[in-house]
């Protein structure tokens, strides 16, 4: 009777193992967007991106802040593996683009990004943000290729390519 107990506790521990945390990007995916002109491919600084509904309100992560997009940064501030950083962290793949790091279960589906000047005058002919809808293959599983330069695809899913907005100067 004891050797069974033995045996059953050591197989639930096995499972425990085998369900753990494999990486520190488990369970989040990144959007990438790319905002560039026709002409030149370099992506615009000093933009916010943002994630809105269908009427344009703010969407809210759970702390009750809206989701802003962050500039990829020229290198880490922090380890690749402290996913509570992850505005620190330099995502070579993503090179210079706009980047959001959310989990695996955020559907997108029925949101859209809201792209904004951020200076007093207006450069860009900006897109109204119904034009640019999210779809779920614009996230990209970040575990085991958040340091790469070039983005892996795992079977079954599409090869790695950011949300591309194209504007035009005014």
């Amino acid at each position: 009777m004891k050797t069974k107990l033995l045996t059953f506790l050591f197989l639930i521990s096995l499972s425990h193992f085998a369900f753990g945390q494999h990486c520190a990007y488990d369970f989040a995916s990144i959007i990438v967007v790319t905002i560039h002109e026709k002409e030149n491919l370099n992506n615009i600084p000093n933009l916010k991106v943002t994630i809105v509904d269908s009427e344009g309100n703010n969407v809210l992560d759970r702390n009750d802040n809206e989701i802003v997009f962050w500039q990829n940064p020229e290198k880490s501030s922090t380890e690749y593996n402290n996913f509570e950083n992850a505005k620190e962290i330099r995502y070579p793949f993503a090179k210079d683009n706009y980047v959001w790091v959310c989990g695996v279960n955020f559907s997108v589906e029925d949101y859209y990004l809201k792209i904004e000047e951020t200076g007093n005058t207006s450069k860009y002919h900006l897109p109204y943000y119904k034009l640019i809808k999210l779809y779920e293959v614009d996230k990209f599983h970040l575990c085991g290729n958040y340091h790469n330069e070039d983005y892996h695809t795992y079977s079954g899913r599409r090869l790695y390519k950011p949300v591309e907005i194209i504007v035009q100067k005014k």
